[in-house]
């Protein structure tokens, strides 16, 4: 039976995570680093600091949250609590400085396009349970709708929800311009009671939303402001280069799944910046040490047919090219270009997971505890003097962050010999074959609890052991299809000191 080392429940920052589409789901975790503890700002006397306690789960299933139209039920909305504080602490919790001027919060999320224009979200208060503002499709704010929403059955009982107004030369949903922002007035403004229904937390009266901004052009690229009674959102769009990964089903000879290989990729794509500001439910007291709690909801509304799904890793022949391989993908670049995948996605690197053993260090001589833990081996092409691309590897520790939540990654940043010495040399794969690591976590928390073999672990994904790769040998996996897609994105909070106050900033 495989063992995984499992933390105890952290609070971790929020200026690092990541959300991904998945075949089998959309998860707010990747291989990038985070912070545990609090990021305070002490600009005197503007004190604030925030934290992200839990994430109820790291995968969405890319499928529609509704099973056709029979109103069955198969998408379920994923939860991220957020603590904002107007106070530093001391490391052992206490108090250390208090905010002298008063300050407001707001959450800011920023998602790529192709995941938040399918998005719903909803934001509830410190119990999880009693909403704060309604069910917001954040569709309905980007795209146009209908002047009048149509009725539409689920499961034969009629709904009235809004349509989307198509183009007629391919059908596609069009954007919402300032012009239709400036028609929505008045009876003609959004009413949130025909934003179809995702199963949303009650607490919060369905409002009319009065829409404002820029608007967006043909391309997707611009704003949008929707106020109601609780407070506003905006959506503002910008196209910039984005981080995401593509999963490959991996198997060995005899049919075992094993993790996916992941192509690490980039391109420019439009991102969505969304900025969540709820009237005084964030507001903090000058001079007092406050607390705010809040749960922000996320549920995928509509599956997302991506083209980077279902791609073979063996290509075959068709009337106008031969059969080949992607295998050219995972090779250093020779030339000053990086290689492309699918169009026009630039090849990075690629990672994927691995088990092995686990250590303790007592007195300089480690002993195997017995059990397994995963690891992420992770090859990048970096940029050298030269013109050209280097290979870089290097190691994290996958492992939950609660005993609820999802697996986490944390970087492996220490590394030691046999004899319990540090080494910081290592550049060839080879050298880390006889090392163990350390992970982040253990090395922030002062904790040197357990050490990771990385022994006979390899860094080509077409082989179960370093051993074999060396020996030049037949490989021992294969490669198949592409089923997931992860992207890269960010979770903040901000604050803002509240208007009229004396000397502060913000976050």
């Amino acid at each position: 039976m495989i063992k995984r080392k499992k933390f105890p429940i952290l609070s971790y920052l929020c200026y690092l995570l990541v959300v991904s589409v998945l075949f089998t789901g959309v998860t707010f975790s990747r291989y990038t680093s985070a912070v545990s503890g609090d990021l305070s700002i002490g600009v005197s006397p503007f004190i604030a600091s925030y934290t992200i306690e839990d994430i109820s789960s790291n995968t969405y299933t890319n499928a529609n949250f509704w099973i056709n139209a029979t109103g069955h039920q198969q998408g379920t909305a994923r939860s991220v609590r957020f603590s904002f504080r107007n106070y530093a602490t001391r490391e052992d919790g206490s108090v250390l400085r208090v905010s002298d001027v008063p300050l407001t919060a707001h959450l800011r999320v920023e998602i790529p396009a192709e995941f938040a224009d399918r998005l719903v979200l909803q934001v509830a208060s410190d119990d999880g349970e009693s909403a704060v503002m309604p069910q917001i499709v954040l569709g309905n704010l980007i795209y146009q709708v209908s002047d009048a929403p149509q009725t539409h059955y689920m499961d034969g009982v009629p709904e009235d929800y809004y349509d989307y107004i198509t183009s007629a030369q391919n059908g596609e949903q069009v954007f919402a311009t300032s012009d239709y922002f400036a028609r929505r007035t008045g009876d003609l403004a959004l009413n949130t009671a025909y934003f179809r229904d995702y199963s949303s937390r009650e607490g919060a009266d369905d409002c009319t939303l009065s829409l404002s901004g820029l608007g967006f052009t043909q391309d997707g690229i611009g704003s949008v402001v929707a106020e109601g009674p609780f407070g506003r959102i905006t959506v503002q769009a910008e196209e910039r280069l984005v981080q995401y990964s593509v999963g490959f089903q991996r198997e060995t000879l005899t049919g075992d799944i094993l993790p996916q290989l992941y192509l690490d990729l980039e391109r420019a794509e439009r991102v969505y910046t969304i900025d969540i500001e709820l009237n005084d439910l964030l507001s903090f007291d000058g001079g007092t040490a406050q607390e705010r709690q809040c749960v922000l909801y996320l549920s995928l509304a509509e599956r997302i047919a991506a083209s980077d799904y279902d791609m073979p890793w063996e290509q075959e022949a068709t009337d106008t090219t031969e059969a080949y391989s992607l295998d050219e993908l995972l090779e250093v670049p020779t030339g000053n270009s990086l290689k492309t995948f699918n169009g026009d996605a630039r090849v990075t690197g690629y990672h994927f997971d691995f088990y092995t053993n686990t250590s303790t260090l007592a007195t300089y001589a480690f002993e195997p505890t017995g059990n397994q833990t995963q690891i992420r081996v992770h090859k990048r092409f970096v940029p050298n003097e030269q013109g050209g691309f280097t290979e870089q590897v290097s190691f994290s520790h996958v492992a939950p962050v609660s005993e609820s939540a999802f697996y986490y990654v944390h970087p492996i940043s220490e590394f030691y010999n046999a004899n319990g010495e540090q080494v910081t040399d290592l550049t060839l794969m080879e050298h880390f074959q006889e090392v163990y690591g350390l992970c982040s976590n253990f090395v922030e928390n002062n904790r040197s609890d357990y050490y990771i073999s990385l022994d006979n672990i390899p860094d080509n994904p077409f082989y179960s052991s370093y051993d074999a790769q060396i020996a030049g040998g037949a490989e021992t996996n294969v490669i198949l299809s592409s089923l997931s897609k992860t992207y890269f994105t960010t979770m903040v909070g901000v604050f803002t000191q509240v208007a009229g106050a004396n000397a502060g900033g913000n976050s």
